[in-house]
């Protein structure tokens, strides 16, 4: 198509996109490839859910993934975000800041929180209800 834009509308139901060979490795594949192009989903409020049974994976090459900061207008910001996994949730990078306008709370059900360079060199922990020092665990109660 060579005109500025194309569109495809719907007026009822839904747009399904569906790559229906089964057993297969058969995908959908959307793709800008101008220089200065990009992908932009929007939606109103029933949102945008992504569902899959295999990894969900982001990556932006030498660039930010920005999460709730589309916009500098305060009225317009994300109002929460969850992370929440069933088994861990990690994070490696050179540094972390974490700033907030109010409270950050730091909760552990089990009492075992530990601050230090692995999880075997504590600098500073707490575990059943101890504080911790230059060291990784006590037998104190």
């Amino acid at each position: 198509m060579d005109s500025a834009n194309s569109n495809v509308e719907v007026t009822s139901g839904h747009l399904n996109l569906i790559s229906s060979k089964q057993n297969s490795n058969g995908s959908i594949y959307m793709e800008a490839t101008g220089t200065a192009g990009g992908i932009k989903l929007r939606s109103k409020s029933s949102g945008i859910d992504l569902y899959s049974t295999g990894n969900v994976d982001l990556n932006s090459v030498n660039k930010n993934i920005n999460i709730g900061v589309f916009t500098n207008d305060i009225t317009q910001s994300t109002d929460k975000i969850i992370l929440e996994s069933s088994t861990k949730i990690s994070m490696d990078t050179e540094d972390i800041d974490i700033v907030a306008s109010d409270s950050i709370n730091i909760i552990s059900q089990t009492s075992d929180i530990k601050i230090g360079t692995s999880p075997s060199n504590t600098l500073l922990g707490f575990q059943n209800n101890n504080i911790l020092l230059n060291q990784s665990s006590s037998t104190s109660d």
